[in-house]
């Protein structure tokens, strides 16, 4: 399937890093390109053949679903997100299971952590099936699961992580409490439906909180990094940052982290009818402007990367983490997700795209 490549393919290589970039704010985001914007020229070819070759193996072997992380007319701010309501809650498994009070752990070097993340995932899938059932132990699992993150959340609004972890594309191990974007993104969609659901106040302030905490770049102790490791002159295209880059690493820009974190901004515009919320709404447009942009970089000729850490070859890298084979399918549907959002043609043509890679045909969201 032919797609037309929407950013300006410049015939210059890929820049070094510059020492210093500034860290693009809502006010300063990019949501529209400038003449100075140099996007460097991308062609895969078949220099990625083989571990393209290897995921579609994988994928053949054993193939994931997009089709059931769509939601019927597409995503809304407080209706079931991506379609979880028909996927399995967590049970007592071993790599993830259930602590004494049934919120979902997850195993890291054989002791159980509550991460965020998984806390959130689990709580949109019984608020879901609160939408379809209006079964009151569904409304009250949800619930438990959103105080089970308000206490993982700090005073700076972080959603922090209770374990020490080593990021693919980091040289060191983050220590106990580090923070990432997809976590603030995910609360702020569950705290949306929840203060929805209850109008308890206590749920509009741990949004605010998490947004607040996701506006800091890294530098900062946050998570917000720019396209300025791509060239220079895209510094003022924000990216949220899945794993933020230690001092001796570059920003990865991770595909799935990010449009997690932007749907939970437009969920969180949705509810806050403040100033608060209108920052939410301009960090939605300028997130999703940036992964427009960026779409073509994750091309790898019949794959699409996990992040973009292999345009910068060798600058990022002391594991390389290419290709993660099921995450061609997460990218269809977060695609899918925003061209429900923003009705722009680039995000259903790359889905389309992403679709054909797998053999499969094109993609579309079904009538409510």
């Amino acid at each position: 399937m032919k797609i037309t490549l929407l950013i300006p393919l410049c015939l210059v290589p890929l820049a070094p890093l510059a020492a210093a970039q500034a860290i693009p704010t809502a006010t300063t985001c990019a949501v529209s390109p400038a003449a100075t914007d140099q996007w460097p020229e991308w062609n895969p070819g078949t220099k990625f053949a083989t571990p393209v070759k290897q995921a579609l193996e994988r994928f053949k072997a054993q193939p994931s679903e997009w089709k059931t992380y769509v939601t019927p007319g597409g995503h809304t701010w407080n209706g079931d997100y991506l379609g979880f309501s028909g996927q399995g809650v967590v049970e007592r498994w071993d790599y993830i299971s259930l602590d004494k009070e049934d919120i979902p752990v997850v195993k890291y070097k054989g002791v159980y952590y509550r991460n965020p993340n998984t806390i959130a995932q689990n709580a949109l899938k019984y608020y879901g099936r609160y939408l379809k059932d209006r079964q009151e132990v569904n409304k009250t699992t949800f619930l438990k699961h959103v105080d089970a993150m308000l206490a993982q959340q700090d005073g700076r609004g972080a959603m922090v992580m209770p374990y020490p972890y080593k990021a693919p594309r980091n040289f060191t191990e983050y220590a106990k409490g580090w923070v990432s974007a997809m976590s603030q993104g995910q609360a702020m969609s569950v705290f949306a439906r929840a203060y929805d659901l209850t109008k308890d106040e206590k749920y509009l302030t741990a949004g605010r909180k998490a947004l607040a905490f996701l506006s800091l770049p890294v530098t900062r102790g946050g998570s917000v990094s720019s396209l300025g490791n791509i060239d220079p002159s895209l510094g003022r295209y924000l990216w949220f940052e899945e794993y933020p880059q230690d001092k001796e690493s570059k920003p990865s820009h991770v595909f799935n982290g990010h449009v997690f974190t932007v749907l939970g901004l437009y969920d969180w515009s949705q509810v806050d009818k403040t100033s608060t919320g209108r920052t939410a709404e301009r960090l939605f447009r300028c997130g999703a402007y940036s992964l427009e942009r960026a779409l073509p970089y994750f091309e790898l000729g019949g794959y699409s990367a996990y992040d973009l850490g292999h345009l910068t070859d060798g600058l990022v890298a002391p594991r390389i983490q290419l290709i993660q084979y099921p995450y061609q399918t997460v990218h269809i549907y977060q695609l899918l997700a925003l061209y429900s959002l923003t009705k722009k043609p680039v995000y259903l043509e790359w889905a389309n795209r992403f679709s054909h890679d797998l053999g499969q045909g094109d993609v579309s969201i079904p009538q409510p």
